[in-house]
């Protein structure tokens, strides 16, 4: 018996047992005693989909919500060379046609970049965080500042005092925004 087997039955056995203790088992374990019932390997995760093929979980999932039957290897393949058949160009003026478009899109992408109409995943990403980190200790400092000010004052001061800090803390973040990406 192989090992890839043996783990196999021994899922199944932790799932009958969870089973017979009552439990309610997820839509993904009860494909798994299908398909060993069926003596078929178990489905795959997206995550170890996406390994075997080299690219991202999102690929993966994108894949599923453009029809791919993400159930088995073969499945796949045949789906995603399906895919690529309905691209193919006919001819060789449209494969011309198709590669002048590409490169038009992949230079107007360019010249959005230059003018700074587009940032990359990265630079986005980098921002993001930087808006993360000075939202933080901008907003702790604001509570440790605000603490022994706001006591004992009446609602409206406290709602007037807290909106003034607010905007001073957003004004604060645009400017350390501003000089990051700068």
């Amino acid at each position: 018996m192989k090992l890839t087997d043996q783990v196999q039955k021994a899922q199944v056995k932790n799932i009958l047992a969870k089973l017979k203790a009552g439990k309610t088992i997820t839509k993904r374990e009860q494909t798994a005693v299908e398909s060993y019932e069926r003596g078929q390997e178990p489905p795959k995760t997206t995550r170890e989909l996406a390994a075997h093929y080299g690219v991202s979980h999102v690929a993966v999932v994108k894949w599923g919500k453009a029809g791919c039957p993400l159930t088995s290897i073969e499945e796949i393949d045949a789906w995603r060379a399906a895919q690529l058949q309905s691209k193919a160009p006919e001819n060789l003026t449209d494969a011309k046609l198709r590669k002048t478009l590409l490169e038009c899109e992949r230079l107007e992408m360019e010249v959005q970049r230059v003018r700074r109409e587009l940032i990359s995943v990265t630079a986005a990403s980098e921002a993001n965080q930087t808006i993360a980190a000075i939202l933080c200790s901008e907003g702790q400092a604001m509570i440790s500042d605000l603490r022994g000010q706001l006591a004992g004052l009446d609602e409206v001061t406290i709602g007037e005092r807290l909106t003034a800090r607010w905007i001073q803390l957003l004004t604060a973040v645009i400017q350390r925004l501003q000089k990051a990406l700068s």
